[in-house]
């Protein structure tokens, strides 16, 4: 899913906005999305974790539709646990 919003307020490019992205996300959602990675790729921000519930990954998505205003954004927190799942290239053992 990639989102696009409006401005982005204070401006921040490269480690200073992937910095406060973690950071509002582990805030609203209170710390439950694991193995959250935040990273740049170009002009677009990818955000990867796995959460309990939907509610929780829609926590987070309203955090990163508040900072990442006019950023394309990849999100894809998958709901479930963390164990890999066989999309994701990882042979089971």
């Amino acid at each position: 899913m990639v989102l696009r919003t409006a401005v982005y307020s204070q401006r921040l490019t490269g480690p200073e906005l992937e910095d406060d992205l973690e950071r509002r996300i582990l805030e609203r959602t209170w710390g439950r999305i694991h193995q959250l990675h935040i990273e740049r790729n170009g002009e677009q921000v990818i955000v990867q974790g796995y959460c309990p519930s939907y509610y929780v990954k829609q926590l987070a998505l309203l955090a990163v539709q508040e900072l990442a205003q006019s950023v394309p954004v990849k999100f894809d927190i998958q709901v479930g646990d963390a164990k890999a799942r066989r999309s994701e290239g990882h042979n089971p053992v």
